[in-house]
């Protein structure tokens, strides 16, 4: 006992301590909410890895190969994960890092308006909060089943100790404890697995002594249902945890957000849901084990042991030092999933509701401050709702609930320009408030039926957001003739980049520091003005713009304005500053910053461009070290070329002063 005691307090520690060394990244809010959208390849795959492998699924993978044998866990949950987080991969993952927004309401109100914004913020809010609270009760149970410690203490430890590094370090904290806890969970989960094989035998021993005769595909349950309305079937698991989780959560949408590239916000997801089956393979086997090694006490007819708590039964016949690596590989998982949802809750208040709503103008800074004083208030919620007497199901159920409008909405508005503000807004309203009264009255024991909440929310808000957005078209998109516009500032800001070839919706945002939804409402003046136009209406077009003729000429009259660098055949002054920088040698983003005088934000608007060019290496996992290449190279020592756009001014004396 005290063994595993100093050991949770030394996981404890080491995820506070980088958390403090994640604190030297983190400047502005972005580097707080998004690390400063550098998450590269390998840790993006952990981060999937790690919400994935949450400390629930120890309770839910064993739990489901006794109820309804091996193939339970596969079509009861990893299946369906596995094919939402590849969807999710493919079709959102680009969009959702072209965007530029920071959070799902965010977007919302660039893609339909103010309203349903704030209805999808608190249904979102409400549902991730039960998400996470539901986390840290797994988790103190079994720590309370092993200690015997008062359940109060176990949620109070658990809460602790992820609060404090999202706190230092916000997501850099998230994604450095990601490849920690992945690591725990790929070498001990197969080494308990290995340990089980030596210690009581192989096939032969499930074979013959699990809790029905036909392990593979059937437990005390039977087979694992599939089209069944209620829960759990393959289609109920489908919609919660391969649809309305991943698509309405905005911790994926945060993960998506941060990625470096758009390939990286691709492919992370369909990497990290194939390798999580790795982990989620070695859960099943312990599941095997344990319906085999205690079938007395699942088939005992007066008092059944809880199929959810096999891995807790299983680690108490395990030696000192194989139960241990279990429970800590349990506790860094629980940390890491409710630290990642936690993130969803912070950056929907401080994007959504403070820096939306009450302090529109607030500098970076500021929001930093605020997104970290939330991290503690939000905690404290955490903390009472998990005391909720419905307790961790309860919670689960009412979190889908919850995020379920979002996701459909997500799906059908990223892709389709037909939907539109009237549809979305009264569908997310219907889906959220139908599917709380559902959930409330089968709370009072009111009989509906077996139809599962999910279920519900799907047929409530799918034909109301298509339905309205068919009656609600309207005439045409854009005006026949363009509005007259006099330019603001910041208009004026925005021509400018386009024109330099900062042509997508997270360049504009990122450059000028402009809060998404504002920056997306001066592009649409612009544009029913007859001065900008979009590549397209849906997808990742929709996020693309152009300079129309009447821009250009729009343009002419502007002292700073630089002549077209379409496809950069000429390099602004800020490209052309950080590549004489690299050409002493290599340096960091950090280094950059301080030598070009550029935020980090613009900075690796710049970056990310020139390394599309090829002008540029980086390297690194996290902090990313960028050198010249010899594209690059040659191209500063053209003195003819870098000349040849000498007279522009730099951009960034164009970016709006903080207040």
């Amino acid at each position: 006992m005290p063994i595993f005691i100093a050991s949770v307090l030394a996981l404890i520690i080491l995820l506070w301590g980088l958390g403090w060394y994640a604190k030297r990244w983190v400047r502005t809010d972005g580097d707080f909410l998004l690390a400063g959208r550098q998450v590269s390849l390998i840790p993006g795959i952990a981060s999937i890895c790690g919400i994935a492998f949450a400390g629930s699924m120890t309770s839910i993978v064993p739990g489901l190969t006794i109820q309804y044998g091996f193939l339970g866990w596969i079509l009861g949950g990893s299946l369906p994960l596995v094919i939402g987080y590849i969807a999710y991969g493919v079709f959102a993952g680009p969009y959702i890092r072209r965007c530029g927004a920071y959070t799902i309401p965010e977007w919302l109100e660039m893609r339909f308006d103010t309203r349903t914004r704030v209805v999808v913020s608190i249904a979102t809010l409400l549902g991730v909060t039960g998400v996470v609270a539901m986390n840290v009760v797994a988790m103190a149970l079994i720590m309370q089943g092993f200690l015997g410690a008062p359940l109060w203490l176990m949620i109070t430890i658990v809460l602790g100790g992820h609060l404090t590094f999202i706190f230092l370090g916000g997501m850099w904290a998230l994604t450095l404890t990601d490849v920690v806890q992945v690591l725990l969970g790929f070498l001990f989960l197969p080494a308990l697995a290995v340990y089980c094989l030596i210690s009581y035998g192989g096939w032969e021993l499930i074979e013959t002594s699990f809790v029905t005769a036909t392990p593979l595909s059937a437990g005390v349950l039977g087979s694992f249902p599939w089209f069944r309305l209620s829960y759990p079937s393959v289609l109920t698991v489908s919609l919660v945890i391969g649809f309305f989780i991943q698509w309405g959560g905005n911790y994926y949408w945060l993960r998506a957000a941060a990625a470096r590239t758009e390939p990286i916000a691709r492919w992370q997801f369909i990497i990290g849901g194939l390798l999580v089956l790795v982990i989620h393979a070695s859960m099943g086997v312990l599941g095997l084990y344990a319906g085999s090694v205690h079938s007395d006490a699942f088939l005992d007819p007066v008092n059944p042991a809880n199929p959810m708590g096999a891995y807790g039964l299983l680690m108490r016949d395990f030696p000192a030092a194989m139960a241990l690596l279990g429970l800590v590989a349990a506790l860094a998982a629980t940390i890491s999933t409710t630290s990642n949802a936690h993130m969803g809750i912070t950056s929907s208040l401080s994007r959504d509701i403070y820096q939306r709503f009450i302090r529109p103008n607030a500098s970076p800074e500021a929001v930093l401050r605020m997104s970290r004083l939330l991290t503690l208030l939000t905690g404290f919620a955490i903390w009472l709702l998990s005391f909720y007497p419905g307790g961790p199901y309860y919670l689960l159920a009412v979190s889908c609930a919850m995020l379920g409008p979002a996701a459909c909405v997500l799906l059908l508005g990223h892709r389709w320009a037909f939907i539109t503000p009237t549809g979305a807004f009264w569908g997310t309203l219907a889906g959220t408030v139908s599917m709380l009264v559902y959930e409330i009255l089968k709370f009072m024991d009111v009989p509906l039926g077996a139809v599962h909440t999910v279920v519900v929310g799907s047929i409530v808000t799918f034909p109301t957001v298509l339905g309205l957005s068919v009656l609600t078209q309207p005439d045409d998109d854009l005006p026949d003739h363009p509005e007259p516009l006099r330019l603001v500032p910041e208009q004026e800001r925005l021509l400018v980049l386009i024109r330099t070839g900062y042509t997508t919706m997270v360049e504009l945002s990122d450059f000028t520091m402009l809060n998404s939804a504002k920056c997306h409402r001066l592009i649409e003046a612009l544009e029913r003005a007859g001065l900008v136009q979009r590549w397209g209406r849906s997808g990742l077009d929709y996020f693309t713009f152009g300079l129309t003729p009447q821009g250009d000429r729009a343009l002419a009259d502007l002292p700073d304005a630089p002549p077209s660098l379409s496809g950069f055949v000429g390099l602004d002054a800020d490209s052309r500053s950080i590549l004489a920088q690299l050409a002493g040698g290599g340096k960091s983003l950090r280094t950059l910053s301080t030598a070009t005088g550029m935020a980090a934000s613009p900075l690796s608007v710049v970056v990310n461009r020139l390394d599309q060019l090829g002008y540029i290496r980086g390297r690194g996992v996290w902090e990313r070290t960028l050198s010249l290449s010899e594209k690059g190279r040659e191209r500063i020592g053209s003195v003819e070329s870098m000349g040849s756009v000498e007279s522009v001014g730099s951009i960034e004396s164009l970016r709006p002063k903080e207040p």
